[in-house]
């Protein structure tokens, strides 16, 4: 899996809404994943969108969303969050809005995909994290 992270542009996460949240398998996948390689997803765009029928949906992509947000990754978003409702491809189909939506995180993400590309063939690196600054919060209370 860090190979294929390593020689990905960016990356789109979709997060089905199981109970209320994202779906374990896909939680213990990325969690695993950036806690041992943190690296090969550092500083990619990542869109991650939701998928569900109902409510909750906002929830699991919080979720998904932190584990890129601790690995300094730029988060694409399109004109809305991104949600779309369904409960199956059908009424995926109906979803106007969504759809909508889910074509502007595509557009959005192949420029920001664009803009690191030329970056990169100009010299431009990605900023380097402070390493070693962690704040105990009972230390400052």
């Amino acid at each position: 899996l860090t190979a294929l992270c390593d020689e990905a542009d960016a990356f789109v996460i979709g997060a089905p809404t199981h109970f209320g949240i994202a779906p374990g398998s896909l939680l213990s996948i990325l969690s695993r994943l950036i806690y041992s390689s943190k690296y090969c997803v550092e500083y990619k765009p990542v869109a991650v969108i939701g998928v569900g029928r109902r409510g909750c949906v906002s929830e699991a992509i919080s979720t998904v969303k932190k584990f890129f947000e601790f690995s300094c990754c730029p988060l694409v978003s399109g004109s809305y969050p991104a949600i779309l409702y369904a409960k199956d491809k059908e009424s995926a189909e109906k979803d106007a809005e969504g759809l909508k939506n889910m074509r502007s995180i595509s557009k959005n993400l192949f420029f920001v995909t664009k803009c690191i590309e030329f970056a990169a063939k100009n010299g431009i690196k990605p900023p380097q994290e402070e390493n070693g600054i962690k704040t105990d919060i009972s230390s400052i209370l």
